[in-house]
């Protein structure tokens, strides 16, 4: 699993560096000291430091957590990455698992080439990279707010870096590797004084006070920027903003809050005057968000001009390189509006956020990143609304849309979670018989299946089966539905007599339902095939391949990648069935097909290579089957490395090759390096082990 050396590989989001940005050399220095190869730095507010010498942690938001963590982190990957320090840079808004699996993700494919197979593999593949690669890497978990990241998918290697910023103790990572934590406190005061005047440097008049407003907001970079523009714009200088802020500080923020935490209200003003009383609406929405990454269209199409004076005001940034644009609000100032949100603004302002989400969404999941932002601010909202998107009727479509995109993205394990815990709240609003409470049951059934779990499935599969049978009749599409399902959940659990049964009955009301020639019912005989094959039908299953094959071929075309997979079953069958010189053929046809189609290096097309080898090694085709199984074996060994699965899985097929050949010699030798590697990378009962071990033994004799 390896890109070209020297080459940049990035993956996530990493957001711009803002045009006002303040280097803070002291700091910067200092993570430049410690972030080298092999450690782990971790920014938290100064406060949280304090809280960590203390040995306690809170994890509440404050208002009094200075800005600026982030921008600190994007001054260091952007250095790094422009000296030649890191080839590979991943950027992760850690503010939940799934985000995290999702850039692993797309970071394992940049690495490799190519997008392939379940994402939670892709991304363990990508942590296991980390931990081997020599090429020198660094990962940035951003707004690390709790403990969102596996120990499985925890970055380390002694080439990498590892940058955190977390807004509190909660947060930080206490690993055996023992991170070096840095506080970021306050600006300095040259450096609070030097960006005050840098943005009132039109009218020295407006200057007047400065000092004394820096020490009132106690340095901390977002209230002064916040003042900056305030100030800025209208006729008041540094004195007066400060009479401003100490008035109302009791009554905008609460008793004993601190003065810093007014500058908001009177930024939220100006911005109400810019954009003729809408700022606040939009604010509001972005607050219940995750703020580390909003697309703009959530906020309304075409952009509202309410939307740039919130930028203008600096409550919130626009990134205008991302397309759509990214909007990012400090959590401060989340926490800040959330706070002084009436009583009773919550639900309103929740269903309309959730509404906004569901008409951004993209109906194809593309691209990824666009629905991982999406997921995550369906997240935020899900946890700050609580019950406010259930009503008797049933749920808000948000939160079906989110969990089907996590079952698009291939996020199992995730999604698993997700439905689980929507299948709680469901019987616990609407009840067991309640529509939508079955239409979740149904969603989880279906991810526990995605997710190779498929025994927790099966019993959900069979009453809803039950259930579509007595309401909607035997011959209604649902019920078809349901057996289709039901079927392949037999299957997996390792019972394809009865799949049959399941299968022949979906295949056979989509006919009735669809059309004999109905996507729906190529792919049930697709499925019904397989299990006919598995459960010893092989007659059978030759005769429902062949029959979809033709069908296949004359509606979606020779290389459809449907006909290709439904070619690969029939070729499987007529192995299966003692037929190798019909499954030769096929094969051969179809790895040229996938050449063509997806290219020579493809996943999908080495698996292709792969099985030719295995039928010609049937066929007793030994020198055929020696070189398609060596020029699989090396084709893995350099896309996903030395000691993954299928590399050690295919180097017992080839070892096996070696032997029937008389190569007993290069048999017993790839067998001993084989077995080396699994015992260093594998569970110590791993059934390949065994395998490599148990074949190594036979060959000795």
């Amino acid at each position: 699993m390896d890109s070209s050396p020297g080459t940049t590989v990035s993956a996530g989001t990493v957001p711009p560096l803002v045009a006002d940005y303040v280097p803070r050399p002291q700091v910067e220095q200092l993570i430049a000291a410690e972030l080298k190869p092999g450690t782990t730095v971790t920014l938290v507010s100064s406060g949280a430091r304090a809280e960590l010498a203390a040995s306690r942690t809170s994890g509440e938001d404050s208002w009094r957590d200075p800005s600026g963590k982030t921008q600190l982190a994007v001054a260091t990957a952007q250095r790094l990455r422009g000296s030649g320090g890191v080839e590979v840079l991943v950027w992760v808004s850690a503010t939940n698992v799934a985000a995290v699996q999702s850039v692993y993700a797309e970071a394992a494919a940049a690495i490799e080439g190519q997008a392939s197979g379940n994402a939670e593999a892709a991304a363990e593949r990508f942590a296991s990279w980390l931990r081997e690669t020599s090429r020198p890497w660094l990962v940035v978990l951003d707004n690390l707010t709790a403990p969102t990241v596996p120990a499985r998918l925890w970055p380390q290697g002694p080439a990498g870096r590892v940058l955190i910023t977390a807004p509190a103790s909660a947060a930080v990572p206490f690993d055996p590797a023992g991170p070096t934590i840095i506080p970021v406190g306050p600006f300095s005061r040259r450096e609070s004084l030097s960006y005050l005047r840098d943005h009132l440097k039109e009218d020295a008049e407006q200057r007047q006070g400065a000092t004394d407003l820096v020490a009132a907001l106690g340095d901390e970079p977002l209230p002064i920027s916040q003042a900056s523009v305030v100030i800025a714009n209208s006729d008041m200088n540094c004195h007066d903003y400060l009479d401003l802020i100490v008035g109302a500080g009791g009554d905008t923020t609460g008793e004993g809050a601190s003065v810093a935490a007014a500058t908001w209200a009177l930024s939220v003003q100006h911005a109400d005057m810019l954009s003729s009383g809408d700022a606040q609406r939009l604010l509001v929405r972005a607050a219940l968000l995750d703020g580390t990454g909003i697309p703009a269209g959530v906020f309304g199409a075409p952009r509202p001009p309410a939307l740039d004076a919130l930028a203008q005001a600096a409550l919130i940034t626009i990134d205008e390189t991302s397309r759509p644009p990214i909007v990012r609000i400090n959590r401060v100032t989340q926490a800040a509006v959330r706070y002084a949100m009436p009583d009773g603004m919550l639900a309103q302002a929740a269903s309309a956020a959730a509404s906004a989400l569901v008409e951004s969404w993209p109906l194809s999941d593309k691209p990824e990143w666009l629905s991982r932002c999406l997921r995550s601010c369906a997240i935020s909202l899900r946890a700050r609304a609580g019950d406010l998107l259930w009503d008797d009727k049933g749920c808000h479509d948000l939160l079906l849309r989110a969990g089907q995109s996590l079952d698009a993205a291939r996020l199992t394990s995730s999604a698993v979670g997700y439905w689980e815990d929507l299948v709680a709240v469901s019987e616990r609003r609407l009840g067991l018989g309640h529509r939508t409470a079955l239409a979740i049951r149904e969603r989880l059934a279906r991810a526990h299946l995605r997710a190779g779990q498929a025994r927790e499935s099966l019993a959900w599969f069979e009453r809803i089966r039950t259930d579509r049978s007595r309401s909607l009749g035997a011959h209604h599409v649902k019920t078809a539905e349901a057996c289709h399902d039901l079927g392949r959940a037999l299957v997996a659990v390792g019972r394809p007599g009865d799949a049959v049964e399941a299968l022949a009955d979906a295949t056979a009301g989509y006919e009735r339902a669809r059309g004999k020639e109905s996507l729906e019912a190529l792919t049930a005989r697709d499925d019904l095939a397989a299990a006919q094959r598995t459960a010893g039908q092989l007659r059978e299953s030759v005769a429902t391949c062949r029959r979809t094959l033709a069908d296949r071929e004359r509606l979606q075309g020779k290389r459809h990648p449907d006909t290709m997979a439904t070619r690969r079953q029939l070729a499987d069958s007529y192995l299966s069935s003692g037929q190798p010189r019909a499954a030769i053929s096929l094969y051969k046809k179809l790895l040229a097909d996938s050449e063509k189609t997806l290219g020579a290096v493809h996943p999908d097309t080495v698996s292709v290579r792969e099985s030719l080898a295995a039928v010609q090694y049937a066929a007793g085709k030994l020198s055929s089957a020696i070189d398609g199984y060596e020029w699989v074996y090396e084709q893995r060994a350099r896309t996903l490395g030395d000691d993954h699965e299928q590399t050690l899985r295919t180097c017992v097929h080839l070892a096996h090759a070696y032997h029937a050949a008389g190569r007993v010699t290069d048999a017993a030798s790839l067998l001993r390096e084989t077995v080396r590697r699994c015992q260093l990378t594998r569970p110590a009962a791993d059934p390949l082990t065994r395998t490599a071990r148990d074949t190594l033994a036979t060959i000795r004799g």
